[in-house]
């Protein structure tokens, strides 16, 4: 099936460059219609099915052919649809004098590529303040490129949408309003799905086409972590931790990193510089030399910790979410009992963490 009788089976006119939001309304109409279950065809329902799968991206479209004969017609560049990053914060009156405190993680993040078209979507939302107000700025990145004769003209479009309140007490470090108003900006830029609550701290961030980088957190751990709320008030005292071991090694010696005469494991050799990176809600702490020795040398069961963490293998970089592994919690337990180079508040919230695991 060809993507023009893709869009003509969903109802679609032959120009339409519908959003995966319009696809599936279409689909769940025609379905609706033709569902053999109400007395429709089972051929023309198993043709809906294909052609949502061919629009969405997850089934090759045919080519639209003509006959071998035929003269070929001159091609003449489409002309694209583009929206720069600068030119929809212009039109969206993304205001000045922010300071930027979030930006979320990437949300939805839909990315399909093939010999046929490539497709992105993508939207985020940033939160910062000024002396007056809070601002809250949905932002979507909307990216189709179609590779074959008589594709549509190529998009890359951003897409914003800004909103504000005024700053009237402390409504800006409570949890559940911070995430309605995400979810509320998403929502203005016609996200569809489900949200997802980690974020990215925008400090010293300036808003840019370039979203920030760094260890995504719960809204909660970011206002702890930021600062905003102290670690001991209820807003963010049930907060479920997550709790990370990173090991990383190298041939040249680097701060943190230590050489330990003896060779453990196979993929590990003498030479190596080595070091462990304990996590804690997205604040990483290297263990010093005499934990990281202990860390790397101690047994359960026959077997070293890293074993029991990765398995037989693990190499540089190598990373684990220890709250979500299985043996998980038994090392945590490990790290708030024996590191004594973590600090005191940091080994408190690990056993806080190993109280809150089954």
């Amino acid at each position: 099936m060809s993507l023009q009788d893709a869009k003509a089976v969903l109802g679609f006119p032959p120009g339409a460059d519908p959003s995966p939001g319009d696809i599936k309304d279409a689909w769940k109409a025609k379905a609706f219609e033709n569902h053999p279950d109400r007395g429709g065809d089972p051929t023309k329902m198993v043709e809906i099915n294909v052609a949502k799968d061919v629009l969405e991206g997850k089934q090759r479209p045919s080519y639209d052919r003509g006959p071998s004969y035929q003269p070929s017609a001159p091609r003449t560049p489409q002309k694209g649809v583009e929206v720069s990053f600068n030119e929809a914060k212009s039109k969206a009156g993304v205001p000045g004098g922010v300071e930027w405190k979030f930006v979320t993680d990437t949300q939805r993040g839909t990315n399909y590529s093939s010999d046929e078209f490539d497709r992105s979507d993508n939207y985020w939302v940033a939160y910062g303040r000024t002396d007056a107000k809070h601002v809250f700025v949905g932002m979507r990145h909307y990216v189709k490129k179609e590779h074959f004769m008589g594709g549509q003209p190529p998009r890359d479009e951003w897409g914003m949408h800004v909103f504000d309140f005024p700053i009237k007490g402390n409504e800006g470090t409570e949890p559940a309003w911070l995430y309605g108003n995400v979810v509320g900006a998403l929502k203005k830029i016609g996200f569809e799905g489900r949200f997802n609550s980690k974020v990215v701290d925008a400090k010293g961030w300036s808003f840019s086409e370039k979203m920030p980088h760094g260890s995504d957190t719960s809204i909660k751990h970011w206002l702890a972590g930021s600062g905003e709320v102290s670690e001991d008030d209820p807003r963010v005292q049930n907060r479920k931790h997550v709790v990370e071991i990173k090991y990383s090694r190298s041939y040249t010696e680097k701060p943190n990193y230590y050489k330990f005469s003896y060779g453990r494991p196979p993929n590990t050799y003498e030479k190596d510089f080595e070091a462990i990176e304990v996590i804690v809600n997205s604040k990483a702490y290297y263990l010093g030399e005499a934990d990281a020795k202990r860390f790397l040398t101690s047994m359960f069961k026959g077997h070293h910790l890293l074993d029991i963490i990765f398995g037989a293998y693990y190499y540089d970089g190598s990373k684990k979410i220890l709250t979500r592994a299985k043996s998980g919690k038994a090392v945590i337990k490990f790290l708030a009992d024996n590191m004594q180079s973590l600090p005191d508040d940091v080994r408190k919230t690990l056993q806080s963490t190993v109280d809150q695991m089954k």
